[in-house]
């Protein structure tokens, strides 16, 4: 594999990242993936909680700085003294690493983050770099407000895709030259397509070695929608396929998540435990991507979604609703169905239509490796990254 390129000038940067405490969090792993192929460039990460994240940090010799605190009790507290006192501490606590590092450049992966350190970092004189993830369904004008803040208070912000950028170009009314597209990267030693001997052997693994299964990866929230497809999609799909199989992975913890018991619940209401499997977290996604025959993004929104792209760099198809970043990638590159937002209906037809038609299947999982390598090279990436934390350090902005 290619090596990334150097660093381009820049040698010290401190990473800001808050972790959710789940397992899967597509946006830390695609970070983590990030720094990993980081050469010649030393890294201070400053998080709020202990993962495994934290232990792959640290066995790059990155310094790995730990801030807890009662992430409840601050979510609930809305303004209070405790709220203030802790936006107050940690922009103190983030200028004095920089300061005490030498830092050139600071690069903070989501906004909770970013409130919590860029003030002191910014009058320290440390550039910003925003890393924006995700995109909202609706976004209130309070909300607007606040992320044209962000904006200004960063010298550049670097989004997931052109259609992510255009996206958050129109919401905020900003100009987009200080916003640069990058696509994620993913390990093409990992995620890769299996033989025809391998993938029978996965399924046979996974429990179900005959039928159409279709993957839904993403951790149990509202915004990943799982009740909804399980309510508007299970029947008719159980009446329409009867020989398929959906397979759930992600955090799935019933006992002490209530939306998790509740999917739980009404796959048994709905006479669906033999079609619906939840397999909960697992560390090595690499050995169920190619055993699927499709994967679902019925989520209600998204950046650009990991599950998607791991997906097709294992020549899986994928099909989506028409979150952001879906018609980019599966309609330009030919290689998966995009679906309007919310027409269930729609989506059961289109998974019909590809459970029927093997053949497209495999043309669609051919053009879905070889765009994989195209667009998520680590080493064209992390190059991107480098190149623009010199142009900020540089210049001030991306050119």
């Amino acid at each position: 594999m290619e090596e990334p390129r150097g660093s381009v000038g820049v040698r010290r940067v401190l990473v800001v990242a808050f972790q959710t405490g789940r397992h899967a969090d597509g946006g830390l792993e695609s970070l983590t993936q990030l720094l990993e192929r980081y050469e010649d460039v030393e890294v201070t990460v400053m998080t709020q909680a202990v993962t495994a994240k934290n232990e792959r940090w640290r066995s790059k010799d990155y310094r790995v700085i730990v801030r807890t605190w009662d992430d409840l009790a601050f979510r609930r507290a809305r303004w209070s003294w405790r709220r203030a006192w802790q936006y107050f501490s940690w922009n103190a606590a983030a200028a004095w690493q920089a300061w005490t590092d030498g830092v050139e450049i600071a690069h903070v992966n989501d906004p909770l983050a970013l409130w919590h350190v860029a003030v002191g970092l910014r009058l320290l004189g440390v550039p910003v770099v925003f890393n924006i993830r995700d995109t909202k369904a609706r976004v209130s004008r309070r909300e607007v407000w606040k992320w044209r803040a962000a904006f200004h208070l960063t010298q550049a912000q670097i989004v997931l895709s052109w259609e992510m950028r255009n996206y958050w170009s129109r919401v905020l009314a900003v100009a987009g030259r200080r916003m640069a597209a990058v696509y994620s990267i993913v390990d093409p030693h990992r995620m890769r397509p299996a033989s025809a001997a391998r993938r029978r052997e996965l399924r046979e693994r996974m429990g179900f070695p005959d039928g159409f299964v279709i993957g839904y990866v993403a951790s149990f929230s509202e915004k990943k929608a799982q009740l909804r497809f399980i309510e508007a999609v299970g029947p008719a799909w159980l009446r329409s396929s009867p020989a398929s199989h959906v397979c759930f992975l992600g955090d799935f913890n019933p006992e002490s998540d209530s939306y998790a018991a509740v999917c739980a619940r009404r796959v048994r209401e709905l006479g669906l435990v033999s079609r619906f499997a939840f397999k909960g977290y697992v560390a090595q996604p690499e050995t169920w991507y190619p055993a699927f025959d499709v994967v679902l993004v019925a989520t209600q929104n998204e950046g650009l979604a990991r599950c998607m792209i791991e997906s097709l760099a294992s020549g899986t198809p994928v099909v989506s609703f028409d979150v952001c970043s879906a018609r980019e990638i599966l309609e330009t590159g030919d290689c998966g169905r995009v679906v309007e937002q919310g027409d269930y209906a729609g989506l059961v037809a289109t998974l019909t239509r590809l459970q029927d038609d093997e053949p497209e299947r495999e043309r669609l999982g051919q053009n879905a490796t070889a765009l994989a390598t195209r667009l998520f090279s680590p080493a064209a990436n992390v190059g991107k990254y480098l190149e623009i934390y010199h142009a900020v350090v540089g210049a001030g902005q991306v050119a």
